[in-house]
């Protein structure tokens, strides 16, 4: 009995021992849940902190991309991380201190505006007609290869003589049907000297023929005389400069200054032999000039105005030709009857000065593609014999209506089209220009 009631009080014991451990343990249980709510609540205060700090560092990184010139400032919400993290680990040049990105559609890397489809559009439309644009940047090569096909034909009636009255000319008349065909393969290498400065340069190869067709009449000759002449060659070769004064940040124009010079290595008019007759009166060109014979510097401005959807684009410029001391004779047609051709000394020529502008837009229709509308006409001055401006110089006015295409064919290279047609008497008939500027990074 006495066991039994030991062994009860050692198992009343036991419960009243486990009845106090489970009331000791439940107040440590609640702190430990007190204890993670606070880690937590802290923890929700460091993120908060941590993203209005990256907020504000984002903010400030728009800014700072905004006053370079990079991109536009998006609205609230629309800015990624992937795009602050590719504009902060593009590249920065030491002399600009500003990045620039990738190749967009356009055709060359360089320093943004405040919009990049702005920005692309600008670089495509302004390589489609080879508008001084925003330039090559620093250290990069462009090698530009192009294919220009002109067509002209003219029907030309001299009249060799001199008209006593109305309706009765003493003297021949020479009528003649000229074409014309003219290929020029180029090769264009740009260089990016800054950002802001382009070294360019440009050899052509020329292909000329024209085939003319000549009756004089008055002299009893019932047949056509028919001259075919050719010519092929290196032509005029080319080097030039191009700085853009701005970097607009807020869809502002650029503007662009150019300086170009133009070389004589190709065989100019003087250069090549002739066909002449003193008593019949004829001069011809036994073989197609692949150049122009003179030296010419050109002095220009051009700008490029960003306007949603389309990008405006317009330029002027003043080529001086240099004069040149051919010293040779050639057959002059006379002005009485029974003179119509004698030799003339030719010493000093004096080409004229050309004065050019054009003005254009152009479209993008979608990321590789874009379309452009432009006008060009220069206005070539008379040109001097000997100090002297001949009774029949004449100012030539050549216009042409011009559209182009451009497309993307990667991010290093585009495709550019343009179509041009004679707008004045002066000008081809037509002429279609392809151009490829590959990128070499």
């Amino acid at each position: 009995m006495h066991e039994q009631t030991g062994t009860l009080a050692l198992l009343a014991g036991s419960m009243l021992g486990l009845a106090a451990g489970h009331s000791h343990a439940a107040p440590t249980l609640a702190e430990q849940v007190r204890l993670m709510r606070e880690q937590m609540q802290a923890w929700d205060k460091e993120r908060a902190a941590n993203n209005a700090q990256l907020k504000a560092q984002q903010q400030r990184i728009q800014q700072l991309e905004q006053q370079l010139g990079i991109r536009q400032t998006p609205a609230a919400g629309q800015t990624t991380p992937a795009a602050s993290l590719q504009a902060r680990t593009a590249p920065a040049t030491a002399e600009e201190g500003a990045p620039h990105q990738g190749n967009t559609p356009a055709v060359s890397q360089t320093p943004r505006d405040s919009n990049p489809a702005s920005q692309a559009r600008v670089e495509q439309i302004a390589q489609t007609f080879d508008v001084p644009g925003v330039l090559t940047p620093k250290g990069q090569w462009t090698l530009e290869p192009a294919l220009q096909y002109s067509y002209s034909s003219s029907n030309r009636v001299a009249l060799l003589g001199y008209t006593i009255i109305p309706a009765i000319t003493v003297g021949l008349i020479d009528v003649r049907r000229v074409n014309r065909d003219s290929w020029i393969a180029s090769v264009t290498g740009r260089y990016g000297l800054s950002n802001r400065l382009e070294l360019e340069g440009r050899l052509p190869y020329v292909y000329q023929s024209e085939d003319s067709i000549q009756r004089p009449l008055g002299t009893g000759s019932s047949r056509d005389e028919v001259f075919n002449t050719r010519g092929h060659g290196i032509g005029d070769a080319e080097l030039g400069l191009r700085y853009q004064f701005n970097q607009p940040v807020d869809g502002g124009p650029y503007f662009i200054g150019s300086l170009r010079v133009k070389s004589d290595t190709g065989k100019g008019p003087f250069d090549v032999d002739y066909v002449s007759d003193i008593d019949r009166g004829i001069d011809y060109l036994k073989e197609q000039p692949t150049g122009s014979g003179f030296w010419g510097y050109q002095l220009g401005v051009s700008a490029i105005l960003p306007s949603d959807p389309a990008v405006l684009f317009g330029s002027l410029n003043y080529t001086w030709n240099q004069k040149y001391d051919v010293n040779q004779t050639r057959c002059a047609r006379g002005g009485t009857q029974g003179d119509t051709c004698k030799p003339v000394v030719i010493g000093e020529v004096d080409p004229g000065d050309v004065m050019g502008f054009s003005v254009g837009a152009g479209i993008a229709i979608n990321e590789k593609s874009s379309i452009s509308f432009s006008y060009e006409h220069n206005v070539v001055g008379k040109t001097k014999f000997n100090g002297q401006t001949p009774p029949d110089a004449y100012r030539a006015q050549v216009g042409m209506f011009q559209i182009g295409y451009a497309y993307r064919l990667n991010e290093l290279s585009t495709l550019n089209l343009n179509i041009g047609i004679g707008a004045t008497e002066d000008s081809p008939d037509a002429q279609i220009a392809l151009r490829m500027p590959y990128n070499i990074l």
